[in-house]
This record gives structure tokens, C-alpha cells and sequence, in this order.
């Protein structure tokens, strides 16, 4: 089996093929955990920007690519594993209910810390975490999981957070804002005191991670 790779930022894209895995993790995976640019095609991709898929499948022959079909061929073939190959690179290897909360501004971070220690967790401080994702290599060993408020365009955090802990990043909104066009296919929860079943998303995302959170 080979793997295929896309990048897409708005409506920019590049896509490699036939990848063996150890060729996706050193030019592709691994640089992309660590939030550095990827070279693709005749363009450097920012993770923090960007959207990566990994399709899984045959190798494609010459007349599979030709005509600009590639990536239409990878699909039809193949299956996305994007977050299992990442998944691969960081095993999970820390205590239960370890929690970063990343936001942009004070104001964010103080209400997600209300709603979280109504949870009854005690979220550590990002840059800790920050600092520990890029001194490691894989990057998934700092934190079960991070809480990543999106009110605004994402910056290098924020892309680093989504990159290194994928699925156990776990993005939210204080506002009713759309999410930033960048973030495209990344489910965000929307949190207010209207919205129950949102809250409710949360709890059952934190608990996915290992978090313990207290009744509600």
C-alpha cells in the first residue's frame, strides 16, 4: 500500500503520491507536528494555515495521474488516514486529565477558565505545554488534551495545538462568529448558556481524552 497526500489552504492545493511511510513521516508528518513549513509542490505550507489528508490505498500507476486525476483516483481507491498516521507518531503517555487551555486574549481565556473549573478541572498554562511540544519529538506527551478557544484568525499556536495533539485538541468558540475560514472541516464548538447540547459536546470530547470532569 502506498500513501497520497493533499494541502490545501483556501483554494490553493498540492498533492504527492506513492509515498512509502517512512518518505510521509520525515517530509511531511513529522515537519508538520512540529509546526514548521512543509515543502510541497513549488510552495511551503504553514500547518497553522493549512489542511492536510492522507489517504491510505494502491499505488497509483503513470495513466492514474495524468490528466489532473490523481488526487480523484487516491480518493476513489484509497481511505483517510490522516488522523491515524498521526496518531501513530504520538502515542499518548501522560496522565489522565492533564488539560491546556489556549486562548488568544485574556478576556477568552478568563471565561473558558469559568467553564472549566465548573467542570471541575484546573487547566495548566499553554506556554508550559507549548515549550515541552516543541523540544519534543513526536509532540502528543505534553497534555491528555488542550482546550483551543478559535475567536479569531488562527495564529502559530493554535496551528501547533490542532497539528501536535490533533483529536485531543479540542477547539471552541465564545462567540457567535463563524469559524475563521482557515479552519475549514475542524469542528468547533460554539459554548453559551444557550446552547446545552454544545457544553454537553465538550464534556463528552474531554472524557474521550481521559479527562475526569465532575457531574453536571
Amino acid at each position: 500500500m502506498s500513501y497520497h497526500v493533499q494541502l490545501s489552504r483556501s483554494l490553493r492545493r498540492a498533492q504527492v503520491f506513492n509515498l512509502g511511510e517512512t518518505e510521509l513521516r520525515a517530509q511531511v508528518l513529522e515537519p508538520w507536528l512540529r509546526g514548521g513549513s512543509v515543502a510541497l509542490g513549488d510552495r511551503h505550507w504553514d500547518p497553522a494555515s493549512s489542511r492536510i489528508v492522507v489517504l491510505e490505498g494502491p499505488a497509483l500507476a503513470p495513466p492514474e495521474l495524468g490528466h489532473g486525476q490523481g488526487w480523484n483516483n487516491a480518493l476513489r481507491t484509497g481511505q483517510d488516514v490522516t488522523r491515524a498516521m498521526f496518531d501513530r507518531l504520538e502515542p499518548p503517555r501522560v496522565a489522565a486529565g492533564s488539560l491546556a487551555l489556549l486562548a488568544a486574549d485574556a478576556q477568552a481565556r478568563e471565561e473558558a477558565e469559568v467553564l472549566l473549573t465548573d467542570l471541575g478541572l484546573s487547566p495548566v498554562d499553554w506556554s508550559d505545554v507549548r515549550e515541552r511540544i516543541l523540544e519534543s519529538r513526536p509532540a502528543g506527551a505534553a497534555v491528555a488534551a488542550a482546550v483551543v478557544v478559535i475567536d479569531g484568525p488562527p495564529g502559530f499556536d493554535i496551528g501547533l495545538a490542532l497539528g501536535a495533539l490533533g483529536r485531543r485538541a479540542i477547539a471552541v468558540t465564545l462567540t457567535a462568529d463563524p469559524p475563521p475560514a482557515e479552519l475549514a472541516g475542524i469542528e468547533v464548538l460554539r459554548l453559551d448558556s444557550g446552547r446545552p447540547e454544545a457544553l454537553q459536546a465538550l464534556v463528552e470530547r474531554l472524557q474521550e481524552c481521559g479527562c475526569e470532569v465532575r457531574d453536571r
